[in-house]
């Protein structure tokens, strides 16, 4: 694959992406991170293929792209990379990288392996069920 064809594959997968077809657009990203898995703006190919599996509920994806995305982004500094990555860690249960994952991110957790226990605030959550939304408080 030629540079030239990379920058036809990501105008497609970004059409993809405006389109929400979520498959596609990460399926073009991986095509064109098969072949030039560093170049410059590789970290966001990366971060959008993770987070369009994460969107498809790929979390085993997710999970593998994210640390990928991850490698490429700055620690501590809110990078939504490291966020991504903690959502499908945690999801998935692999308390090594959603530990990982939620430090990079700049979230201070308890000391600890395993399951992440703590106390971290208020939250709102939205639940969209049959059509129908409300937002719910839950302690963190």
């Amino acid at each position: 694959m030629q540079k030239s064809e990379a920058r036809k594959l990501i105008g497609e997968a970004v059409k993809a992406w405006e389109a929400e077809e979520w498959q596609r657009s990460a399926d073009l990203y991986e095509q064109v991170l098969a072949r030039f898995p560093d170049e410059e703006p590789s970290a966001v190919w990366w971060y959008d293929a993770a987070l369009a599996h994460k969107f498809l509920r790929n979390w085993d994806k997710a999970l593998d792209l994210g640390r990928e995305a991850a490698a490429r982004s700055p620690r501590g500094e809110g990078d939504p990379a490291y966020w991504n990555l903690g959502i499908a860690a945690t999801i998935l249960r692999d308390w090594t990288t959603a530990r990982d994952a939620w430090d990079g991110f700049g979230i201070e957790l308890p000391e600890g392996e395993g399951e992440i226990a703590g106390r971290f605030g208020a939250a709102c959550v939205r639940l969209d069920t049959d059509g129908e939304r409300e937002v719910v408080w839950i302690e963190r």
